[in-house]
């Protein structure tokens, strides 16, 4: 049976947060259906030094959609605007927002997913892990639970401490990475005993309290090695999570190989799973089930 598909009905520029004179926004984009469907918020890439929340719309947003899952697409802060944990914190902003609002876009918002791309797959992760920072960014007293119910995180890093003891020879293979990781943790080197890093590095903050989590890579990666998402994956699966990793032959780190039809209703699938109840006999939805991977 053919999986079905929705059109779409996007609003645009919703202002979820102000903070430091800067307004962020999000944009909304919706299946039709009078149906309360499935929402993600999703995350740009760009090193947290670049990019826009309309980066891919066509190509990955859209597609996702058109499977009945909504999408928030979010403005974030960029390093040039303030180091981490501001990017965490804004990302943390959109899942509040989208909790208290989506029921008025008809959004079922009780178990919201955060999926994201690079620099956006590691904020998506960061949102269904445990956090040593509460919501103002300090450390906490008590580890801070996920916010997401399900993480889709597509060729994204996710240790950073690793990445900064990278030798000089990969450094130049890589130049921009490096740079980019330091500033997001505004520091010249990692310190893991610093509540600030630890909670910026993924893997470090692997627990059994961990949401679901999808990865996606390129095995041609040439700016995150597909090693992470493997190594972020077994940590997982130690934790006793669930976790998958598709490796995408002949995909480097973007581009259309990793945004293949199949590759879309893989996610979309995982994403209905997680954040929907059990589908009745003869729901829009049972045609779709994912297999095990």
């Amino acid at each position: 049976m053919s999986e079905r598909l929705f059109s779409v009905d996007s609003t645009a520029d919703v202002v979820y947060r102000e903070v430091g004179g800067i307004v962020l926004h999000l944009d909304l984009h919706r299946p039709v259906t009078d149906a309360d469907v499935p929402v993600v918020a999703w995350f740009h890439g760009g090193a947290w030094m670049v990019g826009e929340r309309t980066d891919q719309l066509a190509s990955r947003i859209l597609p996702l959609v058109r499977r009945g899952i909504a999408v928030a697409a979010v403005q974030y802060r960029l390093t040039g605007q303030a180091p981490f944990p501001a990017q965490l914190l804004d990302a943390r902003a959109a899942i509040d927002w989208l909790r208290e609002h989506g029921g008025e876009y008809g959004l079922a918002t009780e178990r919201i997913g955060a999926w994201g791309s690079s620099a956006g797959g590691h904020l998506a992760a960061l949102l269904g892990l445990e956090s040593p920072l509460d919501a103002a960014g300090e450390p906490a007293a008590e580890p801070v639970p996920p916010l997401a119910a399900a993480v889709a995180a597509w060729n994204a890093p996710f240790d950073l401490d690793a990445a900064f003891a990278r030798s000089w020879l990969e450094e130049l293979e890589d130049p921009i990475a490096q740079s980019a990781e330091r500033a997001l943790v505004g520091a010249p080197t990692f310190d893991p005993s610093d509540p600030r890093h630890r909670a910026a590095s993924p893997r470090l903050l692997v627990s059994p309290a961990a949401a679901p989590m999808q990865f996606v890579t390129g095995d041609v990666d040439r700016i995150v090695s597909p090693t992470e998402s493997f190594r972020m994956h077994d940590a997982l699966r130690l934790a006793r999570v669930e976790s998958s990793v598709l490796l995408v032959g002949g995909a480097g780190h973007e581009g259309a190989a990793l945004d293949a039809d199949p590759n879309i209703a893989m996610l979309a699938a995982f994403f209905r799973r997680h954040l929907l109840p059990p589908p009745d006999a003869g729901s829009q939805y049972d045609n779709t089930k994912e297999s095990d991977r």
